[in-house]
């Protein structure tokens, strides 16, 4: 069965259209919360009946689709958040989509492109485990077109604070 990718994290309910030499069923189940890729499920008693007339069990193999925005790491989910020159500089609230909504979150003032922010107990919540994080990646964004007064102040700003030979 095929899932989405947020369906695989938070559990769902679904339902499957069975068709046997008896004819046609539809079976709805439930999906766990942070379920993996290549996970089956097993739902005793729900497969096609055998030679003695009692149902087996219907295995259920999942494959969990990608999402756009989030990758699964163990029971760690990572993404990135844009952020301006500005705003890596000095600091700045924003807002990251994590698997369970939207949070705030505070970049610290310098922060570095590449720098990971951690969201504890954001990541999957399996049952019997300890939930996993979201970790966000900082990317900066800069201007791709900048007008000429503010070149000068980059370039001011540059001189005032060098940071060259610190990465």
């Amino acid at each position: 069965m095929d899932l989405d990718f947020l369906d695989a994290v938070l559990g769902a309910t679904k339902k499957i259209s069975l068709e046997g030499p008896h004819g046609k069923s539809s079976l709805t189940f439930a999906v766990p919360p942070g379920v993996r890729d290549g996970e089956k499920i097993r739902l005793r008693g729900k497969g096609m009946p055998g030679p003695g007339g009692k149902a087996g069990d219907l295995i259920i193999k999942i494959r969990v689709k990608p999402h756009e925005r989030f990758r699964r790491d163990g029971d760690h989910i990572t993404t990135s958040v844009g952020v301006s020159f500005a705003e890596a500089v000095l600091g700045a609230k924003v807002e990251i989509l994590t698997p369970h909504g939207t949070t705030t979150v505070s970049i610290p003032p310098g922060t570095q492109g590449g720098q990971v922010l951690r969201l504890p107990g954001e990541g999957v919540r399996r049952k019997g485990a300890p939930p996993g994080d979201v970790l966000v990646t900082v990317k900066i964004l800069v201007p791709k077109n900048v007008d000429e007064k503010s070149r000068e102040l980059i370039r001011r700003f540059d001189r005032a604070n060098p940071v060259k030979g610190q990465a």
